[in-house]
């Protein structure tokens, strides 16, 4: 992956008559960085299902993870790939259910260029908010995917999109959008703001008295935002790939190869172990 990363050199010449040019050839090698990281990845979790000595190979994979991007790191992201599979497991009927659900949410984390983290935290939040509504999985599916893709047409990249899937999961798990909540989506995230607005037939205006109010329930963001984001497909396939981006994709293949081949170990002792000099 190091080398992937020394391969992304991004020179964009400021001289006017070159600009729209190299900026294209920017956006090209920043999806170019993005799937070379990811097949590489991918590639090394094939040869430790291949290997005879997969513990020496862990330990010899993170050592070499670690000296890259650092011990901490890699604790932070194995941490969280744990703790997102335990709430994943808990909205999940069984192992197939829920390696079914993880894939889906890693591909659409990777798909919007989001932290895979916040995705499925998102998730896990509307999972348990609508238990009693009758929301299907697949549609539990479709509204993370496309609350992701409202947050990049709104220009959130990186923490601030991640910070505003953190507190719209929150407000969601409680059952109401209102408060600080709403103003954080709607700075961050305006494209989910104004779907839901469109969707309920208010302005946003409007919406924002509803929150003042306590009136935006998970069941009343949920039916008002699937009816106004008919179009965020299409919006969002006109939005560029940012190096930031293709960064977040990086981000999110670490942390799965990080997760799943500690979790493959039997516990994180491989982990441990092979992070420790």
């Amino acid at each position: 992956m190091a080398g992937s990363l020394g391969d992304l050199v991004v020179r964009l010449n400021l001289d006017a008559a070159d600009y729209s040019t190299q900026l294209v050839d920017a956006q090209r090698n920043a999806e170019k960085f993005a799937n070379n990281t990811t097949q590489a990845l991918q590639q090394t979790n094939r040869e430790i299902r291949r290997t005879s000595s997969e513990v020496n190979y862990l330990n010899d994979a993170f050592k070499k993870i670690a000296a890259a991007v650092g011990v901490a790191e890699i604790v932070r992201l194995n941490d969280e790939f744990s703790n997102v599979s335990a709430r994943l497991r808990i909205v999940t009927s069984d192992s197939e259910d829920f390696a079914r659900v993880q894939n889906t949410l890693f591909a659409t984390a990777n798909n919007t260029r989001t932290a895979y983290g916040a995705t499925a935290n998102l998730f896990y939040r509307l999972s348990t908010a609508t238990v009693d509504l009758g929301t299907s999985q697949s549609q539990l599916l479709t509204i993370t995917d496309k609350l992701n893709k409202a947050l990049v047409i709104s220009g959130a990249t990186g923490s601030t999109a991640k910070g505003a899937l953190e507190q719209l999961s929150q407000a969601l798990g409680a059952n109401q959008l209102r408060g600080q909540e709403f103003n954080t989506v709607n700075e961050q995230g305006n494209r989910i703001i104004r779907a839901l607005a469109d969707g309920l037939g208010k302005t946003v205006g409007e919406l924002r008295e509803m929150a003042n109010n306590g009136e935006i329930t998970t069941q009343v963001f949920i039916r008002g935002f699937l009816k106004g984001a008919a179009t965020l497909d299409d919006e969002f396939k006109k939005v560029p790939v940012t190096i930031s981006g293709a960064l977040q994709i990086a981000e999110n293949e670490l942390q799965r190869f990080v997760g799943v081949t500690a979790t493959a170990s039997g516990s994180s002792t491989a982990l441990a172990s092979g992070i420790v000099f």
